[in-house]
């Protein structure tokens, strides 16, 4: 059954039971977001960017299940290796910069950071890079500020390689400044 089929029979099977976030999460985890995409729009006329986030089922941010899928994913800081108790759950991507509800919610968009780490990777100070996962510090920014960062410098981060796509994003923001 070529991928196309696969994708195209799951939707078909479970639109009418499932959210549509549920069905892309699950597809995703096989499959490139792009081409679930696609087949969304085109053959069930669903576009992901017209679901507006502000509709009754969405008004209510899903963070309570974003963080304990996260949770189940990583146990400490994936940098630092502190316990979860002195830590946030992070989005790599920003809630605030996700073009669509799915990677508002994608559990591949989060990692954990310790508290730190966590305003310091959102100020760009650091990034992970998507080739290597090792961690990256803008020296520049931090020149003559004492963040205790550059310990961190060139170390390989305990990162989910399925987060790569919102590492990239993150690491070419970072990259720019």
């Amino acid at each position: 059954m070529t991928e196309y089929n696969l994708i195209y029979n799951y939707i078909k099977s479970n639109v009418n039971d499932k959210s549509l976030t549920y069905i892309i999460n699950q597809l995703s985890k096989n499959h490139e977001h792009d081409y679930i995409e696609l087949i969304l729009r085109t053959d069930f006329d669903i576009n992901i960017e017209d679901i507006q986030d502000d509709t009754e089922a969405k008004k209510a941010r899903k963070d309570d299940l974003f963080k304990k899928n996260v949770k189940n994913r990583y146990d400490k800081c994936i940098i630092s290796g502190l316990d979860i108790d002195v830590c946030d759950i992070a989005h790599i991507l920003e809630f605030n910069k996700c073009r669509t509800y799915f990677e508002k919610y994608d559990m591949d968009n989060g990692i954990i950071l310790n508290k730190n780490l966590h305003s310091l990777f959102d100020k760009y100070y650091f990034s992970i890079n998507p080739l290597t996962l090792c961690v990256e510090v803008n020296t520049e920014l931090i020149k003559g500020k004492k963040l205790g960062l550059l310990q961190y410098n060139n170390i390989i981060s305990k990162i989910d390689k399925n987060s790569i796509k919102y590492l990239q994003h993150h690491y070419d923001v970072f990259s720019q400044l």
